[in-house]
């Protein structure tokens, strides 16, 4: 964790403070002003080194905005440290604009005799220079100097003392027992920042450290896994020289590594690490998941390699059902409880020293996570405990923690995205305070990123969570009542609390709130007006007080309203403005103003606030001397808004206030979204903001067939990919290091127009691998006759779910009325018979499953869906057909013939081979055409990183000003996402530009699913039975990428791999993507 501001500029402030007092310059606060004093002047020093004519107040925010910037990309390295100084001291938030204009008003409070170097005249700043007391040379000393972590300060108890924590709603308490504490020495490592270098190993030391390790599992007598063969087989480009074979990988900064399928990446990260280990360097492998992880600990340890997973601690239950789910039947019963002493299961320890000094029988108990950090002394002769949290004693030598203890042994280190992000190193064991990802910038030498492109969209995912928080009786805040409920009827006690009461208030609020929006929205008195005024876009409260402000101003001409109307506009904005800022924190309940009033009464239909809202309006018709032709339309608006201020109101409240009932309540709720939980404090000043700033609002979305939509409630935190895109150079200008050499590695990463799969980095090395035969893909186009309608079969945009499943059943029945099925199996090798079925969610999984099952065509042991442990099947169906995602890699070694899974599921990242190291899939069947969730926030998230991406890399937007500069930024990126939700409808309406992102998209997920089907070199063959792949093809008519989807894929590639074919693109595009292109050309159609 960084310095605060106050802390890295102390000795100013307290010298301004003690001038501020001396000389009676400021009322109130002098400490408080000499900081927002310093602030100010600082980001305003910063700001005039990159723009010496900028004086709008604006500015200041923008500064803070983004490490990187159009016009900070010529700056000296002096000034980027000064900005990245300045960004990472400053606690950036989606209201920081407010704040700074803010700070401006009390700055002008400080008397005009004191020597400030600021005037502020409106929105406009003038610099001053002081001819005495000059603080110039002062922010330049302190912005120069490199900013170094936080020492965390661990606070122990001590032998004696009595320990409360709460478990499962109820307190435990334990005496810390002396005989017990085996050791009181809390010497923790210091991590000093690595001098990092440029890295380098040659394709001859890349094969002798494989023929290391084959020799290394012999010697062991362990089945040998052919390191030396797969590393002669690759051979390595240097995408920079016309891709001209290369000896040498040159490894520094960030860099990005594409290779096809099957190619050999993750045989290149492995013996990489296992090469550089041997050197006494360390390298972090960033996998997709916790089973891989663990994993490979296993095999490193085999190769006498200290791997350590560095992995949260917050989710050991999930760990431990993923790492078994992940291991064969075969596996589990061959090696019986010797399962648990291999070396990975040993970083998934139980124990908890603390829970096994309770007095308490409860066997539930070890299920929850220990209270590692969440102990709390009792302290006085009522038994009451301190406020402050105590970490455990035994943190140390605790088992649980494990990871974290072997770190410092470790040369391999094995993690995923989501803990690099989320994990903190323990303050138990490490001085300085900071996250996983930071420590394995700053501490490891090499980073490999595998499937770069999924960790892409991850990071994008992690910055842009969201919550159904509306609209149905599953909703977040419905589910939390239930919760609370559950646990209030088992654990009476908990109702007396005061704290607990609030937070319950506040929460039975909320809920009444949403159950208002709902009727508006049900109501076909109301429904119009509440969906016209909501639209198809974010929005929050406030956006909607605009609108009705807007409204109430009644422009005769909106496209060029008179000075009149500007005016009454401005006062009735004004009046809404300034209760909108209050609102939210507000507490009072005399003396409110007549919108708070209305806001408090509005979720109660029947208490008038109806007369409320129509008096005020009243109030403004005479006052403004107009009169509101449809008040009624009007009334239901203004209420419509007022609720949702309200409801932000009451969420701001519980999200902020958990923290006072979270040891007693501790709800899943809660801690299982990440919508309310902060990012770590140090991603503050990493993590650029996009330039429409930092959103916090709600997504309305229609359902035609309930009647009634859902809404969302999401936060846009900032831009996640630029995390891994400049993953090496985070600390660049801050600290006087690079971070660790990173290689971005994926077979789909270049994809130019996908906005989720392309990264947006140059390609610097290519990996190809000539040992493998060319695989062939025979794509097949078979519409399947609608037995109702006499065409063909559509599922993808059925208007409801009973339609859509009813088409599943029939297409399935059209499958099985000529033995199809059974006929492409006998087709298929002898080996490699089985089929792999494509539809859209598990949802869509079971229902095809249970018709295929009713077929008694096949035994029960031939026919699985996939299933996830986190997903909710709508029905119940038989277990024995659900085969767990986790254990796909080893369906080969059963008995199943067909497999039922949603595309997402198995698109990437499963080898599913068979017994000659070869695909055991021998087909794919693509029962549903794959389509994006209409208005999906992630995908929007992905799209507004991208601009942000590209447009802050781009000196086209580079301007004299810097509110110039973002202003430009702001109005494309507000265009690229209103363009998303115009475009959110059938295939055949896109736009043209939106056509060539989404036919990007569904071509790269698709492309890694049949990945899955050719690995070892195989052949397979893809059918495409959804009419809505190609309509007018079906019917023999000729069809243009404008209504086919089939022919929009053959076109975008036929434009990546062929156009300017002597460019290093097309060469590229047409390794990853030339054998999918020549099976669309040659597309059978039957």
């Amino acid at each position: 964790m960084k310095p605060t501001f106050y802390q890295h500029f102390r000795p100013i402030i307290e010298e301004i403070e003690e001038q501020l007092q001396k000389e009676k310059a400021v009322l109130g606060n002098s400490k408080r002003m000499a900081s927002l004093i310093v602030k100010l002047e600082v980001i305003v020093w910063v700001l005039r080194q990159v723009y010496p004519n900028e004086n709008q107040i604006k500015a200041l925010s923008y500064l803070l905005y983004s490490p990187i910037f159009p016009s900070a990309l010529s700056l000296s390295n002096t000034t980027r440290r000064y900005i990245k100084n300045l960004q990472l001291l400053f606690n950036t938030s989606w209201r920081m604009q407010r704040v700074v204009e803010d700070a401006a008003l009390s700055y002008q409070q400080v008397k005009t005799t004191f020597p400030l170097h600021l005037r502020f005249d409106g929105e406009i700043f003038t610099w001053r220079k002081l001819a005495f007391g000059s603080r110039e040379k002062q922010y330049r000393e302190r912005l120069e100097q490199e900013l170094p972590f936080q020492i965390a300060s661990p606070n122990y108890p001590k032998a004696g003392d009595t320990l409360e924590f709460y478990s499962n709603q109820i307190p435990q308490r334990i005496v810390l027992p002396k005989t017990f504490i085996t050791s009181n020495d809390h010497t923790r490592q210091s991590l000093q920042s690595k001098q990092h270098e440029m890295l380098t190993v040659t394709y001859e030391e890349l094969i002798k450290s494989a023929r290391e390790m084959d020799e290394i599992r012999r010697s062991q007598g362990l089945k040998t896994q052919n390191w030396e063969k797969r590393i002669l087989d690759l051979q390595l480009l240097d995408a920079k020289r016309n891709l001209s074979e290369i000896s040498i990988l040159e490894l520094i900064g960030t860099k990005h590594l594409i290779g096809p399928l099957s190619a050999g990446k993750s045989t290149l990260m492995q013996i990489m690490a296992f090469h550089f280990s041997q050197q006494n360097k360390i390298s972090t492998l960033v996998v997709k998941d916790i089973s891989e992880a663990l994993s490979l600990v296993d095999e490193f340890y085999q190769l006498g390699i200290t791997a350590v997973p560095l992995i949260s601690p917050n989710q050991r239950n999930n760990h431990i059902q993923q790492y078994l789910s992940s291991r064969s039947t075969e596996e589990k019963k061959q090696l019986g409880l010797e399962i648990f002493q291999s070396r990975s299961f040993r970083y998934l320890s139980k124990n908890c020293p603390v829970q096994h000094l309770t007095k308490s029988n409860d066997i539930n108990l070890v299920q929850e996570q220990p209270p590692c950090t969440k102990l709390k002394i009792v302290c006085d002769a009522e038994n009451n405990s301190k406020n402050e949290h105590v970490i455990c004693p035994y943190f140390s030598q605790c088992g649980y923690h494990k990871n974290f203890h072997d770190l410092s042994y470790a040369t391999v280190v094995v993690t995923t995205i989501q803990s690099l992000i989320s994990t903190k190193m323990p303050a138990a064991l490490f001085e300085q305070d900071m996250t996983a990802l930071t420590y394995v910038i700053t501490q490891t030498d090499l980073i490999l990123v595998d499937e770069a492109d999924r960790v892409q969209h991850t990071l994008d995912q992690i910055c842009m969570p969201s919550e159904l928080i509306g609209g149905n009786e599953e909703s977040w805040l419905i589910k939390l009542e239930q919760e609370i409920r559950h646990h209030l009827a088992k654990r009476e006690f908990l109702s007396g609390k005061p704290a607990v009461i609030n937070w319950m208030n506040n929460l039975s609020f909320a809920i009444a709130c949403e159950r208002r929006i709902r009727v508006l929205f049900a109501d076909e008195r109301t429904k119009r007006v509440a969906e016209q005024l909501v639209g198809n876009r974010s929005f929050t409260g406030r956006n909607l007080l605009h609108i009705v402000a807007e409204r109430l101003t009644q422009f005769e001409n909106k496209g060029s309203p008179t000075s009149n109307e500007k005016k009454r506009l401005q006062r009735i904005w004004k009046e809404f403005s300034l209760f909108y800022n209050v609102y939210r924190t507000s507490k009072r309940k005399g003396n409110a103003s007549p919108l708070e009033n209305m806001a408090n009464l509005i979720i109660d239909e029947e208490n008038g606030s109806h007369q409320e809202i129509e008096n005020y309006l009243s109030h403004i018709e005479k006052r403004e001397g107009i009169t509101y032709k449809e008040k009624d339309n009007l009334i239901i608006a203004f209420s419509l808004a007022l609720l949702f201020c309200h409801l932000e109101k009451r969420l701001f409240v519980l999200t902020h206030t958990y923290e006072n009932v979270q040891d007693k309540l501790e709800l899943t709720g809660m801690q299982n979204t990440t919508l309310f939980r902060r990012l770590p404090s140090e991603y503050d000043g990493l993590l650029p903001i996009s330039p429409v700033g930092m959103q916090f609002g709600f997504k309305y979305r229609k359902d035609e067939q309930r009647g009634i939509g859902t809404f969302q409630l999401f936060r846009y935190l900032g831009v996640g990919r630029y995390l891994l895109l400049y993953m090496s150079e985070l600390f660049q200008y801050s600290h006087e290091y690079n971070g660790a050499a990173t290689l971005l590695l994926s077979g789909t990463s270049h994809a130019e127009g996908s906005y989720r799969y392309n990264i947006q980095l140059p390609v610097s090395y290519v990996l190809r691998n000539k040992g493998i035969h060319h695989s062939t893909l025979k794509f097949i186009y078979r519409p399947l006759p609608d037995p109702l309608g006499g065409g063909w079969i559509k599922i993808s945009g059925a208007e409801s779910k009973d339609k859509r499943k009813r088409k599943l059943r029939h297409a399935i029945q059209a499958l099985r009325s000529n033995g199809y099925l059974s006929k492409l199996l006998a087709t298929l090798p002898e080996n490699r018979q089985r089929i792999m079925i494509i539809v859209g969610s598990y949802s869509d999984a079971q229902c095809v499953t249970e018709v295929l099952c009713s077929f008694q065509l096949y035994r029960e042991d031939e026919v699985f869906c996939l299933s996830n442990n986190n997903s909710d099947l709508e029905e119940e169906l038989n277990t024995e057909y659900l085969y767990e995602r986790q254990r796909l890699k080893q369906f080969a070694s059963g008995s199943g013939k067909i497999l039922v899974a949603p595309l997402l599921a198995v698109e990437r990242g499963h080898n599913i081979l068979n017994h000659e190291g070869k695909a055991a899939f021998g087909a794919a069947i693509y029962l549903v055409r794959p389509y994006p969730v209409p208005d999906d926030l992630v995908s929007l998230a992905n799209r507004t990183n991208a601009f942000a991406m590209d447009g802050y890399r781009d000196t086209w937007f580079k301007k004299d000003s810097l509110v110039d500069e973002f202003h430009a930024l702001r109005r494309v990126t507000y265009d690229v996402q209103s363009t998303f939700f115009k475009y959110g409808f059938g295939y055949k309406y896109l736009a043209d530009d939106e056509r060539v992102n989404l036919l990007m998209e569904t071509n790269t997920v698709c492309h890694q699913l049949e990945g899955r089907l050719i690995r070892g070199g195989a052949d397979a063959k893809i059918i495409f039975c959804d009419a809505s792949f190609s309509p007018g093809k079906a019917d023999g008519l000729s069809e243009t990428e404008k209504t086919s989807m089939l022919e929009g894929w053959k076109k975008i590639l036929h434009q990546l791999c062929e156009q300017k074919t002597d460019s290093i693109e097309a060469k590229i595009s047409q390794l990853l993507y030339g054998a999918r292109l020549q099976a669309l050309e040659q597309l059978e159609v039957e």
